[in-house]
């Protein structure tokens, strides 16, 4: 806020003032989602939480705000249209098309900021608009997969490096643990998204990383506010996991096992779609592949193998991973 705006008015009114701009834009915001971003800008109201929603309620009785849906009792706020300030328009005509295709390819990705950026350039565009645009590439994502509703609230928490609290519970327990985390990466895999950080009571140069898949995490507390942390600047995902096969990390085996081609036709599909990027082949005769790859050994490496067929393999290597392969 201008510093000359910020002595003429009083608090009350910039905390208005601040709300009003945090409903400017993106999506609608319900009251801890507002609550988040004011202290993002260093306004903290967690200690009186029904502030908030006076300042909401009087937005509302001055109609600059409304409730535009309430979803299992939870409301959601926005700035009326008309007090919106459009940005001056940056999008041409030859980019907008290929916008209105990448908004209905994120379709599925509805709860990740990167949505609400996309959208606000479409709407910025004077352009007219052809409704009839349609999706280019569909993810393997499945519309109804657990846990998104959490996503925008860790995309930010990763994005200002702040300590999150939440609630975790793993399947075969009857009660949840609390969790505090310094959230480093949202990660996806087999349909399913997870959370990789490190603990927050973790020993200063300790280089360990931990795990949660979204889908446990029963809630997340929007009050609390974390601690930031410094990014430990050796972490890359890509090194990370260069070794394995889905979220699991550790030291990779040299594997290798024989398949047999059936009507599985198995050889095209190794040749074509690679189990793991170190994957070799080596034609044996018309019917049987050796494949060898350097990959750390996990129940994920163990699925992908047996979908060519447990009867199709032979001489899998190490004796470790045909044991598990072979298990019922």
């Amino acid at each position: 806020m201008n510093k000359i705006f910020s002595q003429i008015i009083s608090e009350k009114q910039q905390n208005l003032f601040t709300i009003c701009k945090i409903l400017s834009y993106g999506k609608p915001k319900s009251a801890s989602e507002i609550n988040f971003h004011l202290g993002k800008g260093g306004i903290y109201l967690h200690q009186n939480s029904h502030v908030l929603y006076k300042y909401l309620n009087q937005l509302l009785e001055m109609e600059l705000i409304e409730i535009v849906e309430v979803v299992k009792k939870k409301k959601f706020y926005a700035l009326k249209r008309e007090y919106h300030v459009d940005a001056p328009v940056k999008v041409s005509e030859h980019d907008t098309p290929a916008l209105l295709s990448l908004q209905k390819t994120l379709n599925k990705y509805q709860n990740l900021p990167i949505n609400d950026f996309v959208d606000g350039l479409i709407k910025k565009s004077k352009i007219e608009i052809n409704e009839n645009a349609f999706m280019i590439i569909d993810f393997e994502t499945p519309d109804n997969y657990v846990g998104h509703e959490h996503l925008d609230f860790f995309y930010w928490k990763i994005d200002e490096c702040e300590t999150v609290k939440f609630n975790y519970k793993k399947f075969e327990d009857e009660v949840g643990k609390e969790v505090l985390l310094k959230p480093y990466l949202l990660k996806e895999h087999n349909k399913r998204w997870y959370l990789v950080g490190q603990w927050a009571d973790q020993k200063p140069g300790e280089n360990k990383f931990v795990t949660y898949p979204l889908d446990r995490i029963t809630s997340v507390d929007h009050i609390y506010y974390g601690k930031n942390f410094k990014r430990d600047s050796t972490f890359n995902p890509i090194k990370r996991w260069k070794n394995s096969i889905g979220i699991f990390t550790g030291d990779p085996s040299n594997v290798s096992f024989e398949v047999q081609d059936s009507k599985m036709n198995n050889i095209d599909f190794l040749k074509t779609s690679k189990i793991h990027s170190s994957q070799k082949e080596t034609i044996i005769d018309d019917n049987w592949l050796k494949v060898e790859f350097n990959v750390l050994i996990s129940f994920e490496l163990v699925r992908e193998v047996r979908k060519l067929g447990i009867h199709n393999l032979r001489n899998i290597m190490p004796k470790e991973l045909d044991k598990m392969i072979r298990k019922d």
